[in-house]
Parts: C-alpha cells; sequence; structure tokens
C-alpha cells in the first residue's frame, strides 16, 4: 500500500463502501421499490413541510426518519437476546436528534404515524433491507459521485495525471440568462452539500449499528461520538474535513478496495452509470466503434455517460467506460446476488450483512469466496 495522509486513505474506505452500496442497490432495484420509495418520500416531504423544516435542516429530518424507520423493523424482527443493544441504538439516534434542535416527541410521532399508514411489519423484506442505503440511491443517484467530487474539489484526493477539469454539477447554458444561472448554480451548490452529508449521514449509521453489532464481522467497528459527526464540521472548510476523515481508524485489507486511487474512482463510477443504463434496458447499444461515430445514429450509453461526466469536469473515453463494463460485470453479478440474498433473511443485526461478506470473510460459502476473490484479482489488473 502507497504512503498517503491518513485523511485521504479514510476517505477512500469511505468512497468504496459508498460504491458498494451504490452499485447493491442499482443492481437490485425495482418497480416495487420504486413506488414504495416514491410514496414514502412524499410522506416524508409532507412531514418536513408540517414541521417548517426546510434545506439542509430537512434533508436531515428526512435522513433520520429513514433511520428510525430502519431501527423499527430491528425491533419488529429482533430476537430477545439483542433487544438491549436495538434499544441503545434508538437512544443514541434519539441523543443525535435532540443535538440538533429536533424535538423527540415529534420525532417518535412522525415514526409512528408512518409505522402505522404502511403498516411496516406487514412489507416485503426486500423493500425494507438497508432502506437508508437503498433511499440514498434512490433520492440521489450515485452518492459515491458526489463523495468524489466534493473530495476532489477539496484536494482531499489528488488528482495526479488524471484528466479532471474544474468540478462542477450539471450542465450551464451560456444563453440564459446571468442571474438565472446564479440561481442555478446557488441551487446546484445546495444538492451537492446535502447528497454529500446524506452520503456520511449514512455511513455514520452505519458505524452506529457496528457500535453494537459489528464487533466480530466488521471493519466499522468504531469509537465514535456525537460530538464528532458530520453536523460539527463546516463542509466547505477543507482543514476541517480533512479532520474529520483523520479521526477514524479502519481495519480493512487495502486490496479489497476497488477504488484506490483517482483512476479507479473516475473508471468505477463511470462503470457504474453504464450499468445503470444497462439494468434499465439489456438490448440498449453500449458502444460503437469510432469508425461508426460519424453516422447519424443514436448515441451508444458510453457516449452519454462520457457526456455526463465531462459536465462533471471528469474525462474518461467511451471505449475506457466500456472496457470497465465488460470487466466489472461478474462482480457486479455477485454484488447482485449477495445483496438479493441477506435481503431475503431480512433485517437482522445479529447476523453478518451485505457489506460485511464483501470486507471480511464473514458467513459465505467458500465457492462464493473464491468467486469474489477472483472478481477482485481481474480488477485490479489495470486495463
Amino acid at each position: 500500500m502507497s504512503e498517503r495522509p491518513k485523511y485521504q486513505l479514510n476517505a477512500l474506505y469511505i468512497l468504496n463502501f459508498l460504491f458498494l452500496h451504490d452499485v447493491a442497490s442499482m443492481a437490485t432495484f425495482s418497480d416495487a421499490k420504486n413506488d414504495f420509495y416514491a410514496d414514502l418520500l412524499g410522506e416524508i416531504d409532507y412531514i418536513n413541510y408540517q414541521r417548517e423544516h426546510n434545506g439542509v435542516k430537512a434533508e436531515i429530518y428526512k435522513h433520520f426518519i429513514l433511520c428510525g424507520i430502519e431501527i423499527l423493523i430491528y425491533e419488529i424482527q429482533k430476537p430477545v437476546k439483542i433487544k438491549l443493544e436495538v434499544e441503545n441504538i434508538f437512544a443514541e439516534l434519539i441523543a443525535k436528534i435532540e443535538s440538533l434542535g429536533f424535538f423527540k416527541s415529534n420525532f417518535i410521532s412522525d415514526l409512528d404515524e408512518l409505522y402505522k399508514h404502511y403498516q411496516i411489519d406487514s412489507l416485503e423484506r426486500e423493500l425494507l433491507y438497508k432502506l437508508v442505503s437503498q433511499f440514498l440511491y434512490f433520492d440521489c443517484g450515485c452518492s459515491a459521485l458526489e463523495f468524489f467530487c466534493k473530495l476532489l474539489k477539496f484536494k482531499i484526493f489528488d488528482s495526479g495525471k488524471s484528466k479532471i477539469d474544474s468540478i462542477k454539477d450539471e450542465d450551464e447554458d451560456e444563453d440564459e440568462d446571468e442571474d438565472e444561472d446564479e440561481d442555478e448554480d446557488e441551487d446546484e451548490d445546495e444538492n451537492e452539500g446535502n447528497f454529500f452529508i446524506r452520503a456520511i449521514l449514512f455511513f455514520e449509521f452505519e458505524i452506529l449499528k457496528g457500535k453494537f453489532f459489528k464487533t466480530k464481522y466488521s471493519w466499522l467497528n468504531q469509537n465514535f461520538d456525537i460530538e464528532e459527526s458530520i453536523f460539527k464540521v463546516d463542509i466547505e472548510n477543507e482543514k476541517m474535513l480533512k479532520k474529520y476523515f483523520k479521526k477514524y481508524n479502519f481495519c480493512m485489507d487495502f486490496n479489497k478496495l476497488l477504488l484506490k486511487d483517482v483512476t479507479d474512482c473516475i473508471g468505477f463510477i463511470s462503470c457504474w452509470f453504464l450499468f445503470e443504463e444497462w439494468a434499465k434496458d439489456e438490448n440498449i447499444t453500449l458502444y460503437r466503434p469510432e469508425e461508426m461515430l460519424g453516422l447519424h445514429l443514436k448515441k451508444a450509453s458510453s457516449e452519454l455517460v462520457f457526456q455526463h461526466l465531462s459536465n462533471r469536469g471528469l474525462t474518461l473515453m467511451p471505449r475506457a467506460i466500456y472496457n470497465r463494463f465488460l470487466k466489472f460485470e461478474s462482480f457486479y453479478n455477485l454484488i447482485r446476488i449477495l445483496f438479493e440474498e441477506r435481503s431475503k433473511v431480512g433485517c437482522r443485526l445479529d447476523v453478518p450483512d451485505f457489506d460485511d461478506s464483501l470486507f471480511e470473510a464473514g458467513e459465505i460459502s467458500n465457492s462464493f469466496n473464491d468467486a469474489l476473490e477472483n472478481c477482485y484479482r481481474e480488477l485490479n489488473r489495470k486495463i
């Protein structure tokens, strides 16, 4: 493993964690999930409207409501032997909420209303498994991209020889009125900040669960204090962000990381977007050879991904994106299978989780583990 600052290495671990959950959520998404999450989002937005929560405050409350629902699911399925641990997780969540100025009584009331409205205990397990993670994908898309761009913006990651333009959020229309451009830029900056915070909040929630249940299986076992949360950090302050990332102490095999440097980050995140297009329609054209680019044909998906990344200041040519796709397909399918299998078990805190099986040996079959190791070796082989 190359020498690099602790804050950078820890940020890289978190980015890998987010990316694998982005892949799993996207690969296993369904019409049923889309319908349920859209309806749930509407209900949470209405709750925020009633509570007069706006902007980032509304995003934070949304996150905590989703965490509360996920804990309620653990409450439903918990074995008696872990009752105290589940109650402790909920108590720490409440402490976080109150430290941010939200009222405990309002939060519990809102949770109760949602629980009754959706009859949570009767819903399919696949809808509820890792709800916070799956909803993050539904609401924000590729959280790894938002996280990655933020780290590049503040030079927490060194771009090296990779082609990086100024990091931005969306297309800018030069013909639009300058005032409208300024308003759009402000909205984009707010969205970028919200997605970045939501991504880290999801990670902190996983740490909270790991505090009580992952001591045996997971690298996420951390001593974490409310005062060290991302809430206490000015996310526009480079020094504060570096200090935040530096505080973690991960025990993890660096070789298990897919995204080891900026080149890997751009490559695999590009690949994610191409797989998202393919997941929607397996008959789409993924790549067109250069000799066909001059023809008046519909753009291939790799070209659309190239354009999307260019709009964010990142460059990877369509051919390179497609090559990543071919290498990643086996790993993508393993992640999908593993996530689906864990979903069938349901929301259980006393058994290894999806990410435990990827980052640790966990309790998976030897054949699956061998296939996983083969995928890691192939993906780590430079193109």
